[in-house]
Protein backbone atom coordinates (compact mmCIF):
# COMPACT_ATOMS: atom_id res chain seq x y z
CA UNK A 1 0.00 0.00 0.00
CA UNK A 2 2.95 2.32 0.51
CA UNK A 3 4.17 2.13 -3.09
CA UNK A 4 2.79 4.56 -5.62
CA UNK A 5 1.56 8.11 -5.48
CA UNK A 6 -0.05 9.55 -2.38
CA UNK A 7 -3.17 10.48 -4.35
CA UNK A 8 -3.90 6.79 -4.98
CA UNK A 9 -3.61 5.66 -1.35
CA UNK A 10 -7.41 5.71 -0.67
CA UNK A 11 -8.04 3.64 -3.79
CA UNK A 12 -5.37 1.09 -2.88
CA UNK A 13 -6.71 0.81 0.68
CA UNK A 14 -10.25 0.33 -0.63
CA UNK A 15 -9.20 -2.36 -3.11
CA UNK A 16 -7.15 -4.14 -0.45
CA UNK A 17 -10.05 -4.10 2.03
CA UNK A 18 -12.46 -5.33 -0.64
CA UNK A 19 -10.16 -8.23 -1.51
CA UNK A 20 -9.66 -9.20 2.14
CA UNK A 21 -13.39 -9.05 2.89
CA UNK A 22 -14.26 -11.03 -0.24
CA UNK A 23 -11.82 -13.80 0.67
CA UNK A 24 -13.09 -13.73 4.26
CA UNK A 25 -16.63 -14.25 2.99
CA UNK A 26 -16.10 -16.75 0.18
CA UNK A 27 -13.36 -18.83 1.85
CA UNK A 28 -15.44 -20.32 4.68
CA UNK A 29 -18.37 -20.98 2.34
CA UNK A 30 -16.22 -22.87 -0.16
CA UNK A 31 -14.41 -24.65 2.67
CA UNK A 32 -17.72 -25.72 4.16
CA UNK A 33 -18.94 -27.05 0.83
CA UNK A 34 -15.73 -28.99 0.28
CA UNK A 35 -15.91 -30.40 3.81
CA UNK A 36 -19.56 -31.38 3.34
CA UNK A 37 -18.96 -33.19 0.07
CA UNK A 38 -15.37 -34.48 0.37
CA UNK A 39 -14.64 -34.51 4.11
CA UNK A 40 -12.13 -32.82 6.36
CA UNK A 41 -9.15 -34.73 4.97
CA UNK A 42 -9.70 -33.01 1.62
CA UNK A 43 -9.71 -29.59 3.31
CA UNK A 44 -6.49 -30.45 5.12
CA UNK A 45 -4.77 -31.57 1.91
CA UNK A 46 -5.94 -28.47 0.01
CA UNK A 47 -4.52 -26.27 2.78
CA UNK A 48 -1.18 -28.10 2.71
CA UNK A 49 -0.94 -27.80 -1.10
CA UNK A 50 -1.89 -24.11 -0.97
CA UNK A 51 0.78 -23.44 1.66
CA UNK A 52 3.41 -25.26 -0.42
CA UNK A 53 2.46 -23.25 -3.51
CA UNK A 54 2.69 -20.01 -1.51
CA UNK A 55 6.10 -21.04 -0.17
CA UNK A 56 7.34 -21.83 -3.69
CA UNK A 57 6.12 -18.46 -4.94
CA UNK A 58 7.86 -16.77 -2.04
CA UNK A 59 11.18 -18.47 -2.76
CA UNK A 60 11.19 -18.36 -6.56
CA UNK A 61 9.13 -15.33 -7.62
CA UNK A 62 9.57 -12.67 -4.89
CA UNK A 63 12.95 -10.91 -5.09
CA UNK A 64 14.99 -10.49 -1.94
CA UNK A 65 14.96 -6.73 -1.19
CA UNK A 66 18.34 -6.84 0.58
CA UNK A 67 19.97 -7.95 -2.67
CA UNK A 68 18.37 -5.19 -4.72
CA UNK A 69 20.52 -2.85 -6.79
CA UNK A 70 18.46 0.11 -5.56
CA UNK A 71 20.20 1.97 -2.74
CA UNK A 72 18.09 4.07 -0.41
CA UNK A 73 19.66 7.33 0.69
CA UNK A 74 18.97 9.57 3.63
CA UNK A 75 19.16 13.34 3.94
CA UNK A 76 22.52 12.95 5.67
CA UNK A 77 23.91 11.22 2.55
CA UNK A 78 22.77 14.10 0.34
CA UNK A 79 24.10 16.90 2.56
CA UNK A 80 27.72 16.04 1.73
CA UNK A 81 27.24 16.54 -2.02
Amino acid sequence: LELGSTEDIPLRVAVSNMAVNSIGTVGPLVGGLIAAFAGYAAIFMICVVAQLIALAILFFRIPEPRHSAIRLTTNEDQEGT
